[in-house]
């Protein structure tokens, strides 16, 4: 149930994209953006609709391993093995609108690092919604890149597209974890899927002119490599810098040999000194 997750909405969006949708031995979720399908253990014969909600909810909380299921009288009836009972109401017409997926043809080998390049960039997709483009993770013939207007990141990999596409970071962030092998693409969507248990996922993908981000990758300089335990002394700083939601920002000094990090705010500040022998170039000072 968990593995079709990235396809359920909190909210009916559309008809039942709230519900996990059972039928032909399979279970369905579609939230108009992202559609998911996977093998249900469930029997062939159980066929309709159940709220997603406190579906998981209840399965999450339980210990046992296996659960006895039957159908009755328009609900499902789940037992443990202890003194576990629970029901849900099985709504048996189905109106989830999966027509409008279209189906997948000329399935082909995923790149082995797509999956994590994506989740990677991904975290530089912005989360403002009147910003479209930015919400996306665009995806090139040569790499994959995201920007949010103050970071951006390009992994460069042959991603074998036929042509570049826009697709929402919400949508694609789930493929690592689900493990997909396999992608199609389509007219208006993308679809992925593992090799070994059928699952699949299915996004909606987007035309539309993406900022150039090469001229931001061109640089000079030498390159360094970062202190170790940056990322939790920057943890500890932002303790203090984060009292200020609106500027958000630590200050980072290189000189020769070494790196501070300082975060600050009306409680107070942190500082921590971060050896860094191979950096030779000039002392200096900014805020990230």
């Amino acid at each position: 149930m968990e593995r079709v997750e990235p396809g359920l909405s909190k909210k009916a969006i559309v008809e039942q994209s709230d519900c996990l949708v059972f039928g032909g031995g399979r279970v369905t979720t579609f939230n108009d953006e992202v559609y998911c399908d996977g093998p249900c253990p469930l029997n062939g014969d159980v066929a309709g609709a159940v709220p997603a909600p406190k579906f998981l909810e209840i399965l999450r909380k339980l210990e046992q391993e296996e659960l006895e299921v039957t159908l009755t009288e328009g609900r499902l009836a789940f037992k443990g093995k202890g003194r576990e009972r629970f029901t849900l109401r099985l709504e048996a017409e189905v109106s989830l609108p999966v027509n409008e997926v279209e189906a997948p043809k000329g399935w082909k080998p995923l790149h082995p690092d797509f999956c994590e390049a994506v989740a990677a960039v991904g975290q530089c997709a912005s989360r403002d919604q009147s910003q479209f483009q930015l919400t996306c993770v665009n995806l090139g013939e040569k790499w994959v890149e995201a920007l949010d207007d103050m970071q951006l990141a390009r992994w460069r990999l042959a991603t074998g597209l036929a042509k570049p596409v826009l697709v929402r970071q919400s949508s694609v962030r789930h493929l690592k974890q689900m493990g997909v092998t396999e992608f199609a693409e389509g007219e208006g969507w993308l679809h992925f899927r593992t090799k070994k248990g059928g699952l699949r996922l299915s996004c909606r993908h987007y035309a539309g002119d993406y900022e150039e981000l090469g001229p931001y990758m061109k640089f000079s300089g030498t390159p360094t490599e970062l202190p170790k335990g940056l990322d939790e002394a920057l943890d500890k700083a932002q303790i203090f810098s984060a009292e200020d939601a609106e500027a958000n920002q630590v200050l980072i000094q290189l000189g020769a040999g070494k790196m501070v990090i300082k975060g600050q705010g009306v409680s107070g500040w942190y500082k921590e000194t971060k050896k860094l022998p191979a950096y030779k170039g000039p002392p200096m000072e900014f805020c990230i």
